[in-house]
């Protein structure tokens, strides 16, 4: 049993996040959430996690990130949810057309969310 990413959306800590694309992808189930560190983190992902990201590996491996949505949705990942404004202040459209292509929720987290919020 898990969350679906419509709910997580709904809780008071996501007030201020934002769907940026994917959004025929909120019925998706979470199941637990995993965190995207290095660019061979996709290796670990398991299927049904909420992938999250601080964005410096966007920002560090652009060419690499091109495909980060691809490699996310062939290991049966939920979503990606990727802190906006410290590293970068937004995704490139790669990232966002590919995602809504694949019905793949992305969701920008404001610089302010920490995992005490």
């Amino acid at each position: 049993m898990g969350i679906l990413i419509k709910s997580i959306l709904e809780l008071p800590v996501m007030e201020q996040a934002r769907l940026l694309a994917g959004a025929s992808g909120l019925q998706r189930t979470v199941e637990g959430i995993s965190l995207l560190e290095s660019t061979d983190s996709t290796r670990y992902l398991t299927k049904n996690t909420l992938v999250l990201n601080n964005s410096q590996l966007i920002k560090d491996h652009p060419d690499w990130s091109m495909n980060l949505i691809y490699a996310l949705h062939k290991k049966g990942c939920s979503g990606l949810a990727v802190k906006i404004g410290r590293h970068i202040d937004s995704l490139p459209d790669p990232i966002l057309s590919s995602a809504e292509k694949l019905g793949f929720p992305v969701i920008a987290l404001p610089p302010n969310v920490s995992p005490q919020s």
